[in-house]
């Protein structure tokens, strides 16, 4: 399925945009890259976007609050190899304001100028003026339990290295779910260089292993 998602084709954008948010990254100084990788490639999380993304649209609107992310399109990963270094952006278009929020269109790119532009991800980022209330979920429920180790999980199941390895357990599982216990992200700077806030918005730990949990879980 992710593969199927790398090979969608982006629909062009009419909309005027500016760069908003660039940084250069590598693994030297972006270390969680080396813990998130496929084929001898690092990739840049889907996680790590959302972060990014949320940055974009604060740092143009400063006041307001994430209030979440909406139609989120993964296009072409961000792939780099050991010694490599890419540049990326993120690209704003214009903002719609109705309904108490502000919802900015923005798009991760990298090239263009001498090169070809290449669009990786696109999403659109809500701001509010107060931090969200969030309805607590409803209990799942109990689910019979998963007896592989979550040792055993990262060896076999899955690809994530040791700053990804954030699902400390799996506590039941059945064909209407999973449920797991993840530990979130230490501080931005124990993950990278000159980190842009910080704290993060998100929560990027969390939020892969929640995809981490549906790989498993499927």
């Amino acid at each position: 399925a992710a593969s199927d998602v790398y090979k969608r084709q982006p629909t062009p954008t009419s909309q005027r945009v500016q760069t908003v948010f660039e940084r250069t990254l590598g693994v030297e100084d972006h270390v969680f890259l080396a813990s998130h990788a496929i084929g001898g490639k690092a990739v840049l999380p889907a996680a790590m976007m959302v972060e990014w993304f949320a940055h974009a649209a604060l740092a143009q609107h400063p006041g307001l609050r994430f209030g979440g992310l909406d139609d989120l399109e993964v296009f072409r990963g961000v792939r780099m190899g050991r010694d490599e270094r890419i540049a990326v952006r993120i690209e704003a278009g214009e903002p719609d304001h109705g309904g108490g929020e502000v919802s900015v269109p923005l798009e991760l790119c990298s090239g263009g100028d001498n090169g070809h532009r290449v669009l990786h991800a696109r999403a659109r980022v809500r701001l509010v003026e107060t931090s969200p209330v969030h309805e607590t979920p409803a209990p799942i429920g109990t689910l019979p339990a998963f007896a592989e180790p979550v040792k055993a999980v990262y060896a076999n199941r899955l690809f994530h290295g040791a700053a990804f390895q954030g699902i400390t357990s799996i506590d039941g599982i059945a064909g209407e779910g999973i449920n797991a216990t993840v530990r979130s992200a230490p501080r931005p700077k124990e993950w990278m260089q000159a980190p842009v806030r910080g704290r993060w918005i998100t929560e990027p730990l969390a939020i892969d292993c929640g995809l981490q949990a549906v790989i498993v879980w499927s």
